[in-house]
């Protein structure tokens, strides 16, 4: 080993010393961890004899930790055997058995293991330590909704994962002794609105997450996939794609994607007697399913129509009881869209007004699903699918996923 690649090995393997116990044990307070949000993690952590701080008496909680080190304190955590290392890669020894024990499998390419770990690429490493057995082949950008599940992941704000963030010490700590309470038999606290968020990072909805009972059969028991591909269509002109495809549920003030819901946005109700009004006020009682659109097209001529996400159904969704279109409530698939007033019209696979012309443009069309029992003798099934794009050229609906209602797997 030449002078200059000792340096280097020296700098990184101190590094990893930081955090694998070398100062007292015995944990008084760092320096740097008085009121963090992470201090009682990182103490129980000293504790445990897997990590420990720094020479100069601090932790440096927020600093970023690399997919080197943090193997090998996953490694120390879990108290995985480990030989000495024989050649100059430190961290060969903890990657051996990770990879025996099956918590690390290639996951990383040569040349990145002094780069900062991304908070997916611990979510995956955390699902495998903690001993999860996953039922079907795992999307990688799936892991982060597993960990969330598992209550390994939580946000970093309300409905805010950060996926490709870098990881710091402190959430490494925290999620290591998370995963250290799962194997002990402890059930963890979970975020739901992580669940929900880091479903849409996988596939560009939180169907399974918000409506499980409607929408999360197919996917537990005949392992079918969200079609991401059909909710983009791309022609000679341009394309339209539907973003993402977000379920809220109206009941819940701090949902973070309420959001999404605009202003100038109305749902379509029709009383008792029969008659239909654009209502204004906020829907209770009800999800609000949200289709994010763009389009980005040079148009010839006026469009008939544009592409859009929804949940279709061969006969119109009802509840079993009349109560809640007694009350006024939801109690069918509702259009809930923006809304445009003087053409009385909903952005609901048509947008009023556009002309011939070129066009980057983005809106919100969607529906309301009433909360209760629908009539499941008359619809077993439901799916999600798009309006076509005719004003691309489009002629044909296409399938983004089919389920059907299974009120056992209700949240």
């Amino acid at each position: 080993m030449n002078k200059v690649t000792k340096g280097i090995m020296i700098t990184v393997f101190s590094a990893v010393m930081g955090l694998q116990g070398h100062v007292n044990s015995t944990c008084a307070a760092f320096s740097d961890t008085v009121g963090h949000w992470a201090g009682d993690s990182i103490e129980a952590a000293v504790k445990l004899g897997y990590v420990d701080g720094y020479p100069d008496g601090s932790f440096r909680p927020d600093a970023t930790i690399s997919r080197a080190e943090f193997m090998a304190i996953t490694a120390r955590a879990l108290q995985l055997p480990v030989k000495p290392a024989a050649g100059d890669n430190w961290y060969v020894p903890y990657l051996e058995a990770s990879k025996k024990a099956g918590v690390y499998d290639d996951d990383f390419k040569d040349g990145t293991w002094n780069e900062p770990i991304p908070r997916q690429d611990m979510a995956k490493i955390a699902v495998r330590a903690s001993g999860w057995k996953l039922d079907q082949p795992v999307d990688y950008n799936q892991w982060m909704w597993e960990a969330t599940k598992a209550g390994l992941i939580h946000g970093v704000a309300p409905g805010d994962i950060a996926p490709e963030g870098k990881t710091t010490r402190a959430q490494s700590i925290t999620v290591l002794n998370r995963i250290l309470d799962v194997k002990s038999g402890k059930k963890l606290e979970t975020d739901k609105y992580a669940i929900s968020e880091a479903e849409i990072f996988w596939h560009k909805t939180n169907v399974f997450t918000m409506l499980p009972e409607y929408f999360l059969g197919a996917y537990k028991y005949n392992g079918r996939r969200v079609n991401t591909d059909n909710m983009k269509y791309t022609g000679s002109n341009g394309y339209c794609e539907v973003e993402k495809y977000v379920v809220i549920d109206m009941d819940d003030p701090h949902d973070p994607n309420r959001s999404l819901i605009k202003d100038n946005m109305r749902w379509l109700y029709s009383d008792i007697q029969g008659v239909y009004t654009n209502r204004t006020d906020t829907p209770t009682a009800s999800y609000a399913l949200l289709s994010v659109n763009h389009l980005v097209a040079d148009l010839l001529e006026k469009p008939n129509a544009f592409f859009t996400c929804g949940v279709f159904v061969s006969n119109q969704i009802e509840l079993k009881s009349n109560e809640a279109r007694q009350q006024g409530k939801p109690y069918m698939l509702h259009n809930f869209s923006e809304y445009v007033e003087e053409n009385e019209a909903y952005m609901s696979g048509k947008i009023p007004n556009m002309t011939a012309g070129k066009h980057d443009f983005r809106y919100i069309s969607g529906q309301l699903l009433p909360k209760g029992d629908i009539a499941i003798e008359e619809v077993d099934r439901l799916y999600l699918s798009n309006k076509s794009a005719g004003g691309l050229g489009q002629n044909e609906v296409r399938r983004i996923y089919d389920s059907s209602v299974n009120y056992d797997l209700k949240r």
